[in-house]
């Protein structure tokens, strides 16, 4: 029995062996692998139009909604302060003002788009960063360097373009929230569909935070033993409707309401409303095979109120 025992033992070893050897062989055979078709990265902001970002040869960045996810940022300054060349100076807390330097130059030398549209204030030419919630955001452009050719003079250091989230496919809807420090609290969602002639998408947010006391120090004279905290509700949306191939009719809004606190002396409760507003028309059209038209009108407004 013995060697009955140590006959068996080699055979089925040997079959194990066999098997799996001829598993391995047969399976790229047997499994069709599907053409993987790859989307070549464009980049818009750089010429004002799309264009291949491996042939550009300016000083570009792009984040993308994964970036954004990853980073775990939770301001719109917080994450372009990870971007190389780009400069960040807040005066206090969570939801307070909020500058961006590109590569120096002076705050109100970077424009900054929504969509297309410029935002910002008239009278200094800054952008109210801190009331651009990053759920409303699909990704973001960085242009550094002059670029006034293009965008007139508040363009000297650079160009910033935010895009806010669209239709990508067929039905979807997202949400999600989250608690932490000092009770900050976010909820966001939205629905988009883009699976017939019609899309669009809706997307709606708030953020609160109790925040903390800025000014530590008794002997400033700003001081004031408080937390200074924000509150930010935000919606945007868009609509297109293409009649025929490339012949496409679109609109979109954004809107944004942030109320920050902040120290300016003992026994008042200081505060900054900021509201952005945007909206656009656009239409798409296909004339020739090297001619596309688009025609937009839009309108944006930067009201900020301290009290």
């Amino acid at each position: 029995m013995p060697a009955l025992s140590l006959i068996l033992s080699r055979w089925c070893s040997t079959s194990l062996l066999a098997a799996t050897f001829v598993f391995y062989l047969s399976a790229p055979d047997a499994q069709v692998l599907p053409k993987q078709t790859t989307i070549e990265p464009v980049f818009v902001t750089a010429a004002r139009s799309p264009q291949p970002l491996a042939e550009l040869i300016a000083d570009v960045t792009t984040i993308g909604p994964e970036e954004i996810a990853r980073a775990g940022a939770q301001s719109l300054a917080e994450l372009l302060a990870r971007v190389p060349g780009v400069e960040i100076a807040m005066n206090g807390g969570p939801g307070s003002t909020s500058s961006v330097f590109l590569r120096g130059a002076n705050r109100g030398h970077t424009l900054v788009l929504l969509d297309g549209l410029r935002i910002g204030s008239s009278s200094d030419g800054a952008t109210a960063f801190e009331a651009i919630p990053l759920e409303q955001i699909d990704h973001i452009e960085i242009l550094r360097g002059p670029a006034s050719s293009l965008y007139g003079a508040d363009a000297i250091g650079g160009v910033i373009q935010i895009f806010t989230r669209r239709s990508d496919g067929m039905l979807a809807a997202n949400a999600s929230a989250g608690y932490g420090t000092y009770r900050t609290g976010v909820a966001s969602g939205g629905v988009s569909d883009g699976s017939g002639p019609w899309r669009f998408a809706l997307q709606a947010g708030v953020r609160k935070s109790e925040g903390f006391n800025a000014i530590g120090n008794p002997a400033n004279f700003s001081y004031s033993p408080d937390r200074d905290g924000y509150r930010d509700e935000s919606g945007s949306g868009s609509v297109s409707f293409r009649f025929a191939d490339d012949q496409e009719l679109s609109a979109q809004f954004f809107r944004s309401r942030a109320n920050a606190q902040f120290d300016a002396g003992l026994g008042f409760d200081d505060r900054t409303i900021t509201t952005l507003t945007s909206y656009s028309v656009a239409s798409r059209n296909r004339l020739a095979s090297f001619w596309t038209s688009r025609l937009e009108a839009g309108e944006g407004d930067d009201d900020s109120v301290s009290e």
